[in-house]
């Protein structure tokens, strides 16, 4: 308890405000982040879901169709809605696959723009906040801060 009670402080700094006014200003952005990350965890886990039912088609060792303890409750229901070979099922599946790879790409590249398209909101927004800090204070104040020569 005493150390999150030292850490209470800390996120009353002015620059841990700047960060949480700039996360409000730009909720819509992080939203859009956390909900295409969630995507892309569940379409990385249905391609590979996907991809075991094909498996299961190709080996063919219990008929899809049929209620063993190995098959499993989707390879049933999926053996009613489309009576195929197992052949042609097992290219069923891999094409479904390939579809949610392509959706799982689309879900990321909407990640990076909303990424890149925070960073270039939030950059100049906070550089023009810590300016604007500094042209409050007093030519003396700010004269004490020697800037460090650059190599």
């Amino acid at each position: 308890m005493t150390k999150l009670k030292k850490l209470i402080p800390n996120f009353r700094s002015p620059a841990y405000r700047l960060v949480g006014e700039t996360a409000r200003k730009n909720w819509w952005l992080i939203g859009i982040n956390l909900v295409t990350n969630l995507i892309s965890a569940v379409l990385e886990g249905s391609t590979l879901g996907v991809i075991y039912l094909a498996i299961g088609y190709l080996t063919g060792t219990d008929d899809p169709g049929t209620e063993t303890a190995t098959n499993p409750r989707i390879a049933q229901t999926l053996a009613k809605i489309l009576p195929l070979p197992p052949e042609q099922m097992f290219l069923v599946l891999i094409f479904g696959a390939v579809v949610l790879q392509i959706g799982l790409s689309l879900s990321n590249y909407v990640n990076n723009v909303s990424t890149a398209y925070l960073s270039a909101k939030a950059q100049p927004y906070v550089t023009g906040k810590v300016f604007e800090r500094i042209m409050t204070f007093s030519y003396g104040c700010v004269s004490r801060y020697k800037r460090e020569p650059t190599p």
